[in-house]
């Protein structure tokens, strides 16, 4: 009896879809679009030693010059190994990107972010540290605007990648079955970052959302699924509907912080920042839904919202229908007294809703 058999793989769209991406980068090498389908795959749900890593990974063609000193001014970065190209695309592209996140992934954290440079024989890769300054604007957003040919290839949510270029195009790749979203992550983070600033001075303001939607980017790649809201310094939180969590009695101002030490150039006062957004972090990561003031602070978290009647799920809103079922909730009080309120599930799902 003859054995049938047939294989089918997910390669051929995939790449497709980042070979597109990566041409309207200016990225046009055909070994290049090989490694970026292998980074994509591998990035979706990248782990070592059980731990899930979220490295940002910077694909810079070949190129006059040295692009990577424009997406990061001033910064020295520390060279790691190179890859010479191999005959066969597949496979040592396959390889390449094994061998580059194994040797840097767990390496890139806490600012620091991997290169992985097309040259003459091969790929160049190593680490730099792509925020100089906690208040930068970072590499991630010059890379953006920067029209050089590159790419910026982070995983934004379980077995999801987001591909951003630098004509300012991003497109998300989810290896699931999850309903596409129909406006990025990044953009709707954006618009909430610009809602929780929307009290700061207008001279400072543009500077305060970009600072905060580049927080709020880094912390929600890493989380397990969030509930944030947005509420005006003068807006009480205190009401039945509400329950639990920690309100601070005096706002923590993390970006009046973020402006002092753009004013103050120091050691201290970035040292001072780099704490509390340590503080956001652990905020995001806790059950309940996170409070920001509409000047940039933080006002509080661990929030429950009672949901027919009772708490959410005796006390905790989990992953899954417990979260959604609460930010369904939270829609009520859209107007009052929140202004905005951002969705984002562990399966990737970001949903943002905006005082009208």
């Amino acid at each position: 009896m003859p054995d049938y058999f047939n294989q089918t793989t997910i390669r051929t769209h995939l790449l497709s879809v980042v070979v597109d991406h990566l041409m309207k980068g200016g990225i046009t090498c055909a070994y290049t679009h090989q490694l970026g389908c292998e980074l994509v795959a591998l990035l979706s749900a990248y782990r070592e030693e059980e731990r899930h890593l979220f490295p940002e990974v910077y694909v810079i063609a070949a190129t006059e010059g040295d692009p990577l000193r424009i997406i990061a001014p001033g910064v020295t970065p520390l060279s790691i190994g190179k890859i010479e190209i191999d005959k066969d695309f597949e496979a040592g592209a396959r390889e390449a990107a094994r061998a580059i996140l194994k040797n840097c992934a767990s390496l890139a954290i806490d600012g620091w972010a991997i290169y992985i440079h097309r040259d003459q024989d091969g790929f160049s890769y190593g680490l730099f540290y792509s925020s100089p300054q906690s208040y930068s604007v970072g590499a991630a957003a010059v890379l953006v605007n920067s029209s050089l040919p590159a790419v910026i290839l982070r995983n934004s949510a379980e077995n999801t990648v987001e591909i951003a270029n630098s004509t300012g195009m991003r497109l998300e790749i989810s290896l699931t079955t999850a309903t596409p979203s129909n406006r990025s992550m990044s953009s709707q983070i954006m618009e909430f970052a610009q809602a929780a600033c929307q009290d700061v001075p207008g001279d400072d303001r543009e500077q305060a959302s970009a600072y905060l939607n580049r927080l709020l980017t880094d912390f929600l790649r890493a989380s397990h699924g969030a509930l944030l809201a947005v509420a005006p310094i003068t807006a009480s939180l205190e009401s039945e509907h509400f329950s639990g969590g920690v309100v601070f009695d005096v706002p923590v101002p993390l970006v009046t912080l973020m402006l002092s030490a753009v004013k103050e150039q120091s050691a201290t006062a970035e040292s001072m920042l780099r704490s509390h957004e340590s503080l956001l972090r652990g905020m995001i990561m806790s059950d309940g839904i996170t409070v920001l003031g509409a000047d940039g602070s933080m006002r509080a978290f661990r929030v429950l919202v009672n949901i027919g009647g009772e708490k959410a799920d005796k006390g905790k809103i989990k992953a899954g229908g417990a979260r959604t079922r609460a930010f369904d909730v939270l829609k009520r009080y859209l107007n009052e007294p929140f202004t905005a309120i951002l969705f984002r599930s562990q399966d990737g799902r970001t949903n943002l809703e905006i005082k009208t």
